[in-house]
């Protein structure tokens, strides 16, 4: 869940490839581009959720400001498939019915999830 902080994704990806060895797994989580947005633009405009345009957003979380990238699910998969890595399994989840009886205020999460998670792995070719 720190992805989404970097600016340069597909370079982050090229190196994770680099580094993994022939059938190595890269499994990794960040955050939702639903949810990032509906962020602030760095010039101080609220955004309406604006999923279409790709640029960096801003959010107060624990300090003021922090700096987040927003990207399409399409651009994060094409980036990964990109750096060489074949796409296994892709997952946004939501929260079941027996989550939402012990924290009903998690039932936002149904229509946003927080959450995209990628497994991809590193061919043996």
């Amino acid at each position: 869940m720190t992805l989404h902080y970097i600016a340069n994704l597909k370079m982050v990806f090229q190196k994770i490839y680099d580094a993994l060895t022939p059938g190595g797994q890269f499994l990794f989580s960040i955050e939702h581009p639903i949810c990032t947005a509906t962020l602030q633009t760095l010039n101080g405009m609220q955004n309406k959720p604006n999923y279409a345009i790709e640029d960096p957003r801003k959010q107060d979380w624990f300090v003021k400001d922090v700096i987040k990238y927003h990207r399409k699910v399409s651009t994060i998969v094409k980036e990964v498939l990109e750096a060489g890595f074949i796409l296994m399994n892709l997952q946004e989840p939501t929260p079941d019915a027996r989550l939402l009886e012990q924290r009903p205020d998690f039932e936002k999460h149904i229509q946003h999830p927080p959450i995209l998670i990628l497994d991809t792995l590193k061919p043996i070719n």
